[in-house]
């Protein structure tokens, strides 16, 4: 896990989750009532293939990991970014957080 929290900090990759999982992990949150959540609707909306860029994490309890994921919004025609929150179990975060170490 530290691994992941060095790579946010020093700028060496970006973390990311995909839509597929941020679904599936979201549905699980809601099914949990953890603290943050996405409305299904939304998260729905979101494509399998899509990257989400992961722009805030940070140890919630001993159990969870709160994770800030940013994203165009599905319902808007712009370019309307969201900030969403979703928390997750130490081992989701573990499992379904990537690192993207390309440069750009």
């Amino acid at each position: 896990m530290m691994d992941k929290l060095d790579t946010l900090e020093n700028g060496s990759g970006i973390m990311y989750i995909t839509g597929k999982s941020f679904k599936k992990l979201n549905r699980k949150a809601i099914r949990y009532n953890l603290n943050r959540s996405v409305v299904a609707k939304y998260a729905n909306a979101l494509d399998d293939d899509i990257k989400l860029p992961l722009t805030f994490v940070m140890p919630h309890n001993d159990r969870e990991m709160r994770c800030q994921f940013v994203t165009a919004n599905p319902f808007s025609s712009g370019q309307d970014l969201m900030k969403v929150f979703l928390d997750m179990t130490l081992k989701d975060y573990e499992k379904n957080v990537l690192v993207d170490r390309r440069t750009i």
